[in-house]
């Protein structure tokens, strides 16, 4: 099915179904209602979302994925970090349908730059269709691969972590050292359903996952090298500034 949006699933008990790498014992995935509360509020404050981005937003709920794709406040601020960090270049490690790289495109210089990696080749293909922008290159595989085969001498202003949640900790090695001295590492889901710090039978979610991604904020958090913090969204937008190499 994909990753939930991000983990808000309804509970049943006695089920054998379950989200792929997510929860244990759900059975059918219910995708978040079209905007949250604090959506509905940041839009009214910002406006009606860009027209480009109500287009991926359709094609997302005909195709019953509405929801895996982040949310309005969580746009609202990777537009902040592109327009008051002045970046230029951007890595993201998840594209999906293109929803997040269409927020850094409205928000990017026209002389910026975009990398996008999508391991899932529908999800690339309607991606290709929905960037057709120059500042954008989209590369299909696994982000492992890619970052250590094509991309081992990129450096960025701003690397975005958005796919396969227990590789975060892998993920962010690359970040680490691919990220230049002022520029963000942003994780988004690292509260993981609240599992990070608190799980319930309301939010099961498989134990490796809870500890990749525990792993992924303490390594962030304990690297000198950076100043981090972990912003309190629905879902938890861990956020990394390199100080030094």
């Amino acid at each position: 099915f994909g990753w939930c949006r991000k983990f808000r699933f309804s509970l049943k008990p006695n089920v054998k179904n379950r989200c792929p790498g997510c929860f244990k014992d759900a059975k059918q995935p219910i995708m978040r209602s079209k905007y949250s509360s604090v959506d509905n509020y940041i839009t009214e404050l910002r406006g009606p979302l860009e027209p480009n981005l109500k287009q991926i937003e359709a094609q997302l709920e005909q195709d019953d994925l509405f929801g895996i794709n982040i949310g309005v406040a969580e746009g609202a601020i990777l537009s902040f970090f592109i327009k008051s960090f002045k970046v230029e270049t951007v890595l993201e490690i998840g594209t999906q349908y293109g929803y997040s790289t269409t927020w850094f495109l409205n928000s990017l210089p026209q002389f910026a730059k975009i990398t996008s990696i999508e391991k899932n080749e529908e999800h690339f293909s309607q991606a290709k269709k929905n960037l057709q922008d120059s500042r954008c290159t989209l590369i299909c595989g696994d982000a492992k691969t890619v970052l250590k085969e094509q991309l081992s001498e990129n450096i960025y202003d701003l690397i975005f972590i958005d796919a396969n949640k227990k590789s975060y900790p892998e993920y962010l090695k690359y970040a680490q050292e691919h990220v230049k001295v002022g520029g963000l590492i942003v994780g988004d889901n690292t509260f993981l359903m609240n599992s990070v710090f608190s799980e319930t039978k309301e939010t099961r979610v498989d134990s490796s996952l809870v500890e990749a991604m525990r792993l992924f904020n303490k390594e962030l958090f304990s690297d000198t090298r950076f100043v981090s913090c972990i912003i309190p969204t629905s879902e938890g937008l861990t956020v990394g500034y390199k100080v030094k190499n």
